[in-house]
């Protein structure tokens, strides 16, 4: 996986809308100017999007001493980079037929389990740990943002959202694929036995 910086993505959103790349963000160009004021909105955007690998953390939750007013017995503050729980479990193993119910309400978790444990996605900021598909998707996420900005004619913001959406969907199967959903051993074991 290649290191990912500001500038590439930057210059790969501007690529997309037909707009000379830049060398600095702090360039007092257009396209750096317009980059600059979209690159936060952009990256979150695309975080929250997917469970992307290359923003996944997991944590063991520490219980609050305030306890919810009603309808639950727990409350556990998240993570200050959290942007949203992907799963909770009460077993660090976090085995799916372990999951129970629960809400975020105000930057914490309520539920009746005394004990948590979550995966979720964090406040990636650091290029360099994005994957490369996440670092794509990005560049297509601020395209679209700063198309408008850059005066682009609607027919190019229509192709970039087409292309955003079609490569969303790719970036996205080929993240994926990194995870093991435990179904191989499964079938293994049961094609070994016909």
């Amino acid at each position: 996986m290649a290191a990912q910086s500001k500038v590439g993505i930057c210059n790969a959103a501007l690529g997309h809308v037909g707009v000379h790349a830049i060398t600095d963000i702090d360039d007092s160009t257009q396209g750096a100017r317009v980059c600059k004021a979209h690159y936060e909105s952009a990256r979150l955007e695309t975080l929250v999007l997917h469970p992307w690998n290359c923003a996944i953390k997991r944590r063991k939750l520490a219980q609050s001493a305030d306890t919810p007013e009603f309808g639950r017995a727990y409350k556990y503050p998240l993570p200050t980079d959290c942007l949203r729980v992907l799963t909770a479990t009460t077993d660090s193993s976090q085995a799916r037929n372990d999951q129970f119910s629960y809400e975020v309400e105000q930057g914490a978790l309520m539920t009746d389990e005394s004990v948590v444990y979550i995966s979720y996605i964090f406040d990636n900021e650091d290029e360099g740990s994005f994957s490369v598909e996440f670092a794509e998707a990005l560049a297509y996420t601020l395209a679209e943002k700063i198309s408008v900005n850059l005066g682009v004619d609607n027919g190019v913001r229509q192709r970039i959202a087409r292309e955003r959406a079609y490569k969303l969907q790719l970036y996205r199967g080929v993240d994926s694929q990194e995870a093991s959903t435990g179904h191989e051993t499964e079938n293994a074991w049961i094609d070994a036995r016909r």
